[in-house]
């Protein structure tokens, strides 16, 4: 089977450690190893003219611009973008012949729908959020909002199957005329040669952890709905006695507004920013963690940190929506708390901390369940199962 894995986004590169980036290398090399011979397609792989370089370049302008006007902006230029890579799309499958088209949709709708009628290929989307709502907590009014609505309804029209990672996304779905055949929820995974806690090695970034020292960890971008100002004001609340330290590991350090926020808590000499790591060597920064941490997270999303943090065996504790709670058990696998919530955050965090024995169960319960469900090939088998339709 030859399958074409797309996405339109312009700004989308695959040499970052972002979970977008983690997703589609780890279920690219998942396909392969199953036996499906995978392309990328991204338009920043293409150097060529008529690929839209990514984003409005004169950021110096934007305390200027009202949002609406520098979204629609950004608007016009993403379907510049588009138009530009559905042409690259077509010479590209000249050559491949897909036999799926298997695309990455965003909020600006499937660049790929109509390249795949041509070529007769099986269409698959891949979905990772209700598109409006994301939309919407990203930047705000979108002026050409109701055109992209009306390109995402007319590839989710054109699907064969829709892959989506929740069931939250599922019903949204749904709620919009999506027949449920066409829908297949399959979460997030990991790749368990990678996440190995018997192979990793502790990261010396941050700086070796002394034996008396309790490190709370949190790994990833630094997104608005991770709310990692809660982290700080629920960390603040541990006793000093405790010997405890924040560790914040991704771009946060760049957070002009979160970095405010430090320097204002009464725990600022004992929060660490360490900056983005390479995602190789993301195990070894986990491992020197005795606490994981993803203080909030949105109503959908199935989040591969969750994965990362479970294979390493380590405590975690998570928000409680509905995308966690069908992967981890409350108490069992996981503490779960509600998104954001400072109080009940402190009060997970000062438990845990107390009872090394608590952290070792939850870990280790976590550890068996991810390694026994959520590796990436297993994810991969699962999409050509349910959504490939058989072909070979």
């Amino acid at each position: 089977m030859r399958l074409a894995y797309i996405c339109s986004n312009p700004t989308y590169r695959l040499d970052v450690p972002s979970g977008y980036a983690t997703h589609i290398r780890e279920l690219s090399t998942a396909f392969q190893e199953i036996g499906i011979d995978v392309s990328t397609h991204l338009p920043q792989k293409y150097s060529g003219p008529g690929v839209i370089s990514p984003g409005v370049r004169s950021h110096r302008l934007r305390g200027f611009v009202p949002t609406v006007v520098w979204e629609g902006l950004k608007d016009l230029r993403r379907l510049n973008s588009d138009r530009s890579f559905a042409h690259v799309l077509r010479r590209e499958f000249k050559l491949i012949r897909p036999d799926v088209v298997y695309e990455r949709i965003d909020y600006s709708g499937g660049a790929a729908s109509s390249v795949a009628k041509i070529f007769r290929s099986r269409y698959v989307l891949e979905i990772h959020a209700p598109l409006d709502e994301e939309a919407r907590t990203l930047s705000g009014p979108r002026p050409f909002w109701p055109w992209f609505r009306h390109r995402i309804w007319h590839a989710l029209r054109a699907a064969d199957r829709i892959v989506v990672v929740s069931g939250v996304i599922r019903d949204w779905l749904q709620s919009n005329g999506v027949e449920a055949a066409k829908v297949v929820v399959i979460s997030n995974g990991v790749n368990l040669e990678q996440f190995d806690p018997k192979r990793a090695e502790p990261s010396k970034n941050p700086p070796m952890k002394k034996p008396s020292e309790l490190w709370i960890g949190f790994v990833g971008s630094d997104l608005v709905w991770y709310r990692l100002e809660t982290l700080v004001d629920a960390f603040s609340r541990i006793p000093p006695e405790m010997n405890a330290r924040l560790m914040i590991v991704g771009p946060a350090f760049r957070n002009v507004a979160l970095r405010a926020h430090v320097d204002q808590s009464s725990a600022i000499d004992r929060i660490y920013f360490s900056g983005n790591v390479p995602h190789t060597d993301v195990p070894g920064v986990i491992m020197n963690f005795d606490i994981c941490v993803m203080p909030a997270t949105t109503r959908y999303c199935s989040p591969i940190k969750l994965f990362e943090y479970g294979a390493m065996d380590k405590a975690v504790i998570v928000p409680d929506e509905a995308p966690v709670r069908e992967v981890v058990e409350a108490e069992k696998e996981a503490i779960l708390i509600r998104s954001g919530d400072v109080e009940q955050l402190a009060g997970a965090l000062i438990r845990l901390a107390r009872d090394p024995k608590l952290r070792q169960r939850l870990g280790q319960n976590l550890g068996q369940r991810v390694r026994s469900q959520y590796s990436w090939i297993r994810v991969a088998k699962k999409i050509a199962s349910e959504a490939f339709g058989g072909l070979k």
